[in-house]
């Protein structure tokens, strides 16, 4: 699978030869995003291409595949690492993040996966990936029909993400992206659960034919 990698502030694991790609910046369609999930390291060494010992994919319950021993509790509400102060940070053990499966401008039918923490996921402002789609939404746009511009913000300790409307797609791209979204590459992109696979909900980011519009 093709990953995006962010540590550090930058991107790798980039696409070589596709104008408007750089280390600080790139312009993807979002394809999909896999629900809100969850994952604990008992290590507390957090990544995004290892198996933790415990995670959820839908932030509610552990996952079918995760063993006994790695369970933490049976419910993620009731778990201790769900508390503010668990982490060595102050913050929780276990983590929110979300898996967006995404194709760069100029090679639309190559799928990659790019895992979205939950520092990028929430906050205040509207370029958050919460925000983007909340964004997207009052203005009957699925994040499917236009290229999105993701960059670093500037003068925070972790690599936090933000989003920003490039343009919408034309009509030869979006016939390209239709089939990217049913693709098995983009399922398995935004599989959170496994390590193993499990199922799918419903995305944040609807399927729609309709284009960009901020009027």
């Amino acid at each position: 699978m093709n990953r995006i990698g962010t540590s550090n502030g930058v991107f790798t694991g980039l696409p070589k030869g596709i104008e408007g790609v750089s280390r600080e910046e790139i312009n993807v369609v979002i394809l999909g995003a896999s629900p809100l999930s969850r994952n604990y390291y008992a290590d507390n060494l957090f990544s995004d291409v290892s198996i933790p010992t415990c995670w959820s994919s839908d932030s509610q319950t552990p996952s079918a595949n995760v063993s006994e021993e790695g369970k933490q509790s049976v419910r993620c509400l009731d778990c201790k690492h769900d508390i503010l102060g668990s982490a060595v940070n102050g913050g929780r053990a276990c983590r929110f993040f979300q898996k967006l499966a995404v194709s760069f401008e100029g090679s639309l039918d190559e799928v990659y996966q790019l895992h979205v923490s939950a520092v990028s996921i929430f906050g205040k402002k509207g370029s958050s990936l919460r925000g983007y789609s909340k964004f997207l939404k009052q203005h009957g746009t699925a994040a499917s029909t236009l290229f999105t511009r993701i960059y670093f913000a500037e003068d925070v300790e972790a690599p936090k993400l933000l989003f920003y409307p490039k343009r919408p797609l034309e009509e030869e791209e979006m016939s390209i992206v239709v089939e990217a979204i049913s693709s098995d590459a983009a399922m398995a992109a935004m599989d959170t659960g496994t390590y193993v696979g499990i199922d799918l909900t419903e995305s944040p980011f609807s399927i729609s034919e309709s284009g960009f519009t901020t009027t």
